[in-house]
């Protein structure tokens, strides 16, 4: 897949220091996993009211929409529609945002059930951001749903390669062994997570 390029150029701009710092929290928070959703959401959305024009937080603030629709902290369809519109937003400010991408790949598969164009979002994500770890760990959970394990346990394993102590890998990696039946390798990922 090859990805245009973007028809404006991306010009650098300056953000509020305290906006940045709040999107810091917020992706601190977001990779926290289940502890860290509602604190993520607060903080991306303090980053977006101190600066409306910061892509990186509306993207921000849609992948912990995504985490609230998976974990039910919020009613799935609610989040994945207001994830839609964070990201839209998002790639409107800057459309080489692949967080952004990654969260529209997300609300395909799991609201629009759109499973090739949440590829394309997927692979777009990852050709704009090779190492952005919740893409991997999310295109290889759309991936495994359709039983394409191979594939599946091959961005997972690229995901730890990435970030070997993020206990949100294994455990992604150990739900993937245990969809493809490989409990014993399951068990054991499970086990480094919870480590």
């Amino acid at each position: 897949l090859k990805v245009q390029a973007p028809s404006r150029a991306v010009q650098p701009r300056r953000t509020k220091p305290e906006a940045y710092q709040a999107f810091l929290q917020g992706n601190y928070f977001l990779h926290q996993n289940i502890r860290g959703i509602a604190k993520s959401m607060e903080w991306f959305r303090r980053a977006v009211e101190l600066d409306p024009n910061q892509a990186a937080a509306y993207a921000g603030l849609a992948e912990a929409l995504v985490f609230a629709g998976i974990y039910d902290f919020r009613p799935p369809a609610g989040a994945y529609i207001e994830a839609r519109g964070m990201a839209q937003k998002a790639l409107e400010l800057d459309e080489s945002n692949a967080e952004a991408h990654n969260a529209l790949a997300d609300v395909k598969k799991s609201l629009d059930w759109d499973f090739p164009g949440a590829d394309r979002e997927y692979r777009t994500a990852l050709q704009l951001s090779p190492s952005h770890l919740i893409t991997r760990l999310w295109y290889a959970d759309s991936l495994s749903r359709r039983e394409r394990h191979e594939e599946a346990l091959a961005e997972s394993a690229y995901a730890v390669k990435l970030d070997p102590v993020s206990a949100l890998s294994h455990n992604n990696r150990a739900m993937l062994f245990w969809r493809a039946r490989r409990y014993d390798e399951a068990i054991e990922e499970a086990a480094t997570s919870l480590e």
